[in-house]
């Protein structure tokens, strides 16, 4: 299990990815290259029910995911496919235990049992629209982009 990750390195990832646009195709590079298996999965069908708008999303934050853990834990392994389709079956599988209808009720119970707390809440976080904001994700998309990200956090962290 490698180090924790803070909402402060979370934070300074994402602003950086999101305002150094000049680096966003080296960093789309470097972690396609490193995690390929991960890439595939995440342009995969797992998540065909998706939007662009979200698709995109998904892997924005799986990148912010990333590189907050490359950051804090040095350079990480290649995630094979057999890891991460294990991962995202015990994921799943917890969420189709939970009996709760409302989609911050549903994911609690990850909360409770993560080293990672901070990331956690940075995937719930992107996923619930602000009362301002035009929401990108659809209720549909808002579960399985939640189990996505755990799941590439649970590989990567």
């Amino acid at each position: 299990m490698g180090q924790f990750i803070s909402e402060d390195d979370i934070d300074k990832v994402f602003e950086e990815m999101s305002t150094k646009e000049s680096l966003q195709e080296k960093w789309l590079r470097s972690f396609t290259n490193q995690q390929p298996h991960i890439a595939a999965w995440l342009l995969g069908e797992s998540f065909e029910l998706l939007t662009d708008e979200e698709k995109d999303l998904l892997f924005f934050l799986a990148m912010v995911i990333y590189e907050a853990s490359k950051r804090k834990n040095g350079s990480l392994p290649e995630v094979d496919g057999e890891s991460l389709r294990d991962a995202e079956e015990l994921n799943w599988q917890i969420m189709e235990d939970v009996k709760a209808t409302t989609f911050r009720d549903r994911i609690s119970g990850f909360f409770d049992d993560t080293e990672q707390e901070d990331v956690l809440a940075f995937i719930e976080d992107s996923l619930v629209e602000d009362e301002e904001d035009e929401p990108i994700v659809t209720k549909v998309g808002r579960e399985p982009m939640f189990l996505g990200l755990k799941t590439v956090a649970d590989v990567l962290t």
